[in-house]
């Protein structure tokens, strides 16, 4: 039933119970109403025809359960009827639209509205706009918004802010400043939705130092923080390689009465993996696991990459075991890793076996296994085991770079194979693969 909370049939107009009867069989378990039943269904509500705020009503109604194809057929009810159409009524249908990523019969709606002369209004666009975005047709939102002006439509926060964001979601950091200027320059006001945005979007092109501004200033103006803006910041200085600036974001997250979340753990914790900090994220680890928080593969694989890093092959070993011993998946990238803290401490046989555990986990090595694995028999001194590696290589099909070579070459340079190390000098020439600094 679709009547408000408290509130009995009884006590309804008769008008009420004309569109709730209308609203529940355009909003039954077909989906969508076939057109024959929704026109049978509004004829029998409204055999005198229907006025425009209970149009209004069902448009909203319909747009709420995100029901865009019923929404199209009690347009064309109305068109067919010749029942006033208002911007509120196309407004409900583009709402409709947008909430189902439906961006090209959102732009449909509008040529509608052009051919019939409807007004058009900020809501119009915003809900295109959203449709666009949540499509990600970023490039589209950007031209709707640019017809905006030239229509004289006045943006709004809401408008800047999904054209903002539709930037944000496809990686286009410079757009969304330029977007964010102009927000400037208008009546709009910025809000935490405006700032999130453009810290999401300078987080993915890298843009540590912007991330960084637009979080201060969102702090100065007393805007709500959230999870979100805290955790694209971390990002993004986790890929400035700004640890010490991510672990204090984390510190000032974790005092507030915000929840830390594994978005917000494996961010800090990677920014510690690539600033080299491994003790930090072993001591963000062990918070991680005595809190809610149930560490997945990500997580590990930048603790044991840190551990990699920090030459703490014990510690990649154990971390690689609980991991291993859980539920948690395994990938290549996280054998890759233990593979690396073991060839740096000179521990080849244990780098060897977990080599060998890939086959029985069903994981297949790549490149950067096979490289780390070689490098580590060549720093051990044991040519004919990286010689047998390197030609596994070759049956399993796993692509050879210079860092494969040069191992190699290295390796039999070592054990006085200058033979072997000519033939691989020259299938790196035949190959074109230009020599590592190895």
């Amino acid at each position: 039933m679709l009547c408000r909370k408290g509130t009995d049939r009884t006590q309804l107009s008769a008008k009420d119970l004309r569109l709730q009867a209308a609203l529940e069989t355009l909003l039954c378990s077909q989906v969508p109403v076939p057109a024959d039943v929704a026109f049978a269904a509004l004829n029998r509500s409204f055999p005198k025809g229907i006025d425009p705020q209970t149009s209004t009503r069902i448009f909203s109604g319909l747009a709420a359960k995100h029901a865009l194809d019923t929404s199209f057929i009690v347009l064309s009810w109305h068109k067919m009827n010749k029942y006033e159409l208002n911007t509120y009524h196309y407004n409900s249908v583009i709402d409709a639209c947008s909430r189902t990523s439906m961006w090209m019969k959102a732009l449909q709606i509008i040529s509608v509205m052009v051919q019939s002369r409807v007004e058009w209004s900020s809501s119009t666009f915003n809900a295109t706009i959203t449709a666009c975005r949540n499509s990600g047709e970023s490039g589209k939102a950007l031209q709707l918004f640019q017809a905006m002006a030239q229509a004289d439509v006045q943006s709004d926060t809401m408008t800047i802010n999904a054209v903002i964001s539709a930037c944000e979601r496809a990686g286009n950091w410079e757009q969304a400043l330029d977007i964010f200027s102009v927000m400037g320059q208008s009546n709009a006001e910025f809000d935490k939705i405006t700032f999130s945005a453009m810290i999401s979007a300078c987080e993915k092109g890298s843009q540590w130092e912007k991330a960084l501004w637009f979080f201060s200033v969102t702090t100065k103006n007393t805007l709500e923080l959230d999870a979100i803006c805290f955790n694209a910041t971390i990002s993004a200085c986790r890929k400035g390689s700004e640890c010490a600036k991510a672990l204090q974001l984390y510190s000032v997250m974790a005092q507030s009465k915000l929840e830390v979340g594994r978005i917000t753990y494996n961010a800090a914790i990677s920014a510690c993996e690539k600033g080299g900090e491994w003790e930090e994220a072993l001591q963000l680890f062990s918070g991680m696991t005595q809190s809610t928080v149930e560490a997945k593969t990500i997580t590990f694989n930048a603790v044991i990459s840190a551990c990699e890093k920090g030459r703490k092959w014990q510690k990649a070993s154990h971390h690689f075991s609980l991991m291993a011993a859980g539920s948690v998946e395994l990938a290549a990238i996280t054998f890759s890793a233990a593979i690396s803290a073991c060839e740096k401490a000179g521990e080849w046989e244990r780098a060897l076996q977990f080599l060998d555990s890939m086959t029985e986990r069903e994981v297949k090595p790549n490149t950067c296994t096979f490289n780390a694995a070689i490098s580590a028999c060549e720093k051990s001194g044991k040519w004919e085991i990286a010689l047998q590696l390197f030609s596994t290589m070759g049956h399993r099909t796993v692509d050879v770079d210079a860092f494969t070579l040069s191992a190699m070459i290295s390796s039999c340079e070592k054990a006085a194979q200058w033979e072997k190390a000519l033939q691989l000098s020259h299938l790196m020439v035949h190959n074109s693969v230009e020599s590592s600094t190895i």
